[in-house]
């Protein structure tokens, strides 16, 4: 894996993360390199614990490609988008297309109005994400409680 590789999915994650504290939902730890796939990455987010709108939980699921397209690195980890399209599609099912695409286009402006203002805070845990592979819970509550 090249270092824009974990580069690029240590962003995706840390989009997710973001999105979620910003939501308050409780955050775990971050990992890329999941299961042997270099450029797969999960982040433990507890999104049961408070009832989000519909619109916060299609901008939990964009957060990822969103954080990746405002640090221009979206093209090394196309298949986690079409892993949390397929989420969204899941949460939009049995919708008319045009309020799915309604409420998914809303969706994405949240988690882009929400990562935009925090963009420092965004390579703040993917830059050590990106190295060591693995943020235990601890020190991704410290990342964020520090920014």
């Amino acid at each position: 894996m090249t270092i824009e590789e974990r580069r690029s999915t240590a962003i995706h994650e840390a989009g997710h993360v973001v999105v979620a504290w910003t939501l308050e939902l409780p955050v775990g730890a971050m990992e890329i390199s999941v299961n042997g796939d270099d450029t797969a990455g999960k982040s433990e987010i507890d999104d049961t614990a408070r009832a989000l709108s519909l619109i916060d939980r299609i901008a939990l699921c964009a957060a990822g490609v969103v954080a990746q397209r405002l640090f221009g690195c979206e093209a090394t980890h196309l298949h986690a988008g079409w892993s949390d399209f397929a989420k969204m599609l899941d949460i939009l099912d049995n919708r008319p297309d045009e309020d799915a695409d309604n409420i998914r286009f809303a969706g994405y402006d949240r988690a882009f109005q929400i990562l935009d203002r925090r963009r420092a805070l965004i390579q703040h845990l993917a830059e050590p994400l990106a190295i060591s592979g693995r943020l235990e819970k601890d020190d991704v509550g410290s990342l964020l409680g520090a920014a």
